[in-house]
């Protein structure tokens, strides 16, 4: 007799809201991962790809980033995938860009892309002093890009297509913030109202 698979519960990912975010920013003090912060939550990019972006994926005329594996770095699903700019993506690394230096990468730290350990090791720090708890990683950044969207009305599919997922079921994980805006779709099938759309009852 063969015996299912254990399912492991559902657990909603931990994400921050605008308030802890801006709390968060006070706290860090280096220029460079301030701006690392903020390029994350308004990308949802992960680590992985922030640290392996070189200017040379910038594409400031179309407003496009081309996330794509290259030498040491492959992205997670092993496709190529575009990540749109906000206008305020695109006026922080025109900022970044103003400073002069030429960089390979757009987030380096000692002439040399910035690294997995010094940025978790930061995050830690900043987030102690911010006040956060313990739970929130650099990870929830993405998280709390893809929440901000839901819950200003940004469809599940479209999330799924800016998270760079390759299966929906994995961003439905999001799909109860959404809940409340469904009243006004169920609230239009009103039995015996004038003014609402009736439901058609079978024959």
């Amino acid at each position: 007799m063969k015996s299912s698979p254990l399912r492991v519960p559902e657990k909603r990912p931990t994400c921050l809201t605008e308030e802890e975010f801006s709390a968060l920013l006070q706290k860090t003090g280096e220029t460079m991962l301030k701006r690392l912060f903020e390029f994350a939550v308004l990308t949802g990019m992960r680590l992985g790809e922030i640290q392996n972006l070189r200017w040379s994926n910038v594409d400031f005329e179309k407003r496009l980033i081309d996330v794509s594996n290259c030498d040491g770095f492959l992205t997670k699903t092993g496709k190529i995938r575009v990540v749109p700019m906000s206008n305020r993506v695109v006026e922080l690394l025109k900022e970044m860009r103003a400073d002069g230096i030429e960089l390979t990468y757009a987030f380096e730290f000692n002439r040399s892309k910035v690294s997995r350990s010094y940025i978790d090791h930061k995050f830690r720090e900043y987030r102690k002093a911010a006040g956060l708890q313990d739970d929130v990683t650099f990870h929830s950044l993405r998280h709390t890009f893809a929440t901000w969207l839901v819950q200003r009305g940004v469809s599940i599919f479209e999330v799924q297509k800016l998270l760079g997922h390759s299966d929906i079921k994995v961003t439905q994980v999001y799909s109860h913030l959404a809940a409340s805006e469904l009243h006004g779709a169920v609230n239009r099938i009103r039995i015996g109202s004038s003014d609402e759309t009736e439901l058609v009852r079978p024959s």
